[in-house]
């Protein structure tokens, strides 16, 4: 089928982490990559997705900044 060069496959594993939780509430938990599996994760999705030449649109940073946050080494 193809899904890996398919933004809507990446964008449906990325809907799988839940909105608003993973999200830094103060200064100390942006330094220090709060939950850091999660966002270790979301990276190597993000980074399969270079590999496979796959463009982020404005939606998926969208949805990215709503997951985890602005300040976060996923975004």
């Amino acid at each position: 089928y193809n899904a890996h060069t398919h933004l809507e496959a990446y964008r449906k594993l990325m809907e799988i982490f839940p909105i608003g939780p993973l999200q830094n509430l103060t200064v100390w938990q942006r330094d220090n990559m709060h939950f850091p599996r999660h966002q270790n994760c979301a990276i190597q999705i993000l980074e399969q997705m270079e590999r496979n030449g796959v463009m982020l649109d404005e939606d998926f940073c969208r949805l990215t900044i709503k997951i985890f946050g602005d300040w976060t080494h996923v975004v």
